[in-house]
């Protein structure tokens, strides 16, 4: 409730903000430019900050968590900036902010590709043995597929010129559904295959059906596959804690000038 009440308040004031500097810049055409900019590019940055965040409170290494750690404060730092007229180093913030979403997004889709390929192949047996299976095969099928798709996209945005942050971001973040969505297929097959009730699967698998299968389904599995299935729907698991609450509320600035090995140089502010 805090967060939606503090993007409430940086909503009004980048309002009132907006309509206020063009008369205190003079009308400054690169001012206005950088304005334009920061604004949009905060926008996207907490949409992008926002998507990730499941991911990294549920499954990501203290490299991970460091990292996205670093671009929150670095959101927070150019939202500073930003309604202190200071739109150029708002802007930069914004930028910065985004090189390392896309480091951060790649590393953390490659590894639940992985992931999620292994859990898949996993039941291949299983399905080959069962072949007159609709729904098994159409899972593997599927779920194959998406991973390929997500394949792709991690080239696409590799290929995509160096300065265009947001279209990669905008691949990437496809892609990082993409892999989630692979990975209910994958769930649905170790219900199918797992599970001590064998109970008929549907077709689309609700996020509270799913839940209440693996309650009862799995025995001494429950926490496991429980955060497995709430992060294949973009939720932070019973087990996780949101970082994107509690490095919002509880921000620190002064990370922003130490360097991240093999991530950020860092700078003075």
């Amino acid at each position: 409730m805090k967060m939606v009440g503090r993007s409430f308040l940086f909503l009004f004031l980048l309002s009132i903000s907006s309509s206020g500097s063009f008369a205190s810049e003079g009308g400054n055409g690169r001012e206005v430019k950088a304005q334009i900019q920061a604004e949009h590019g905060l926008k996207k940055n907490q949409e992008y900050l926002t998507l990730i965040n499941p991911a990294i409170s549920n499954y990501g290494t203290e490299m991970e968590k460091a990292v996205y750690k670093r671009c929150i404060n670095l959101h927070l730092q150019a939202q500073i900036l930003y309604l202190a007229f200071q739109f150029q180093k708002a802007y930069d913030h914004v930028r910065r902010t985004q090189e390392l979403l896309i480091k951060l997004y790649v590393e953390v889709i490659e590894t639940s590709r992985l992931r999620v390929f292994r859990e898949l192949t996993f039941f291949a047996a299983d399905v080959f043995k069962d072949k007159y299976n609709v729904k098994a095969n159409k899972y593997m099928k599927l779920g194959i597929r998406d991973l390929e798709v997500v394949q792709a996209k991690l080239i696409n945005q590799h290929n995509t010129r160096p300065w265009l942050y947001i279209l990669k971001l905008n691949d990437l973040g496809d892609a990082l559904k993409l892999v989630r969505h692979a990975s209910r297929y994958a769930m649905l097959l170790r219900i199918m295959y797992q599970s001590i009730y064998r109970t008929p699967v549907p077709e689309q698998l609700s996020y509270v059906e799913g839940a209440r299968i693996i309650s009862s389904g799995f025995p001494g599995r429950q926490k496991e596959l429980l955060t497995n299935h709430a992060d294949n729907y973009f939720k932070i698991g019973m087990e996780s804690r949101n970082l994107l609450v509690q490095y919002t509320e509880t921000p620190e600035l002064a990370i922003l000038k130490e360097k991240l090995p093999g991530w950020d140089e860092g700078e003075n502010i």
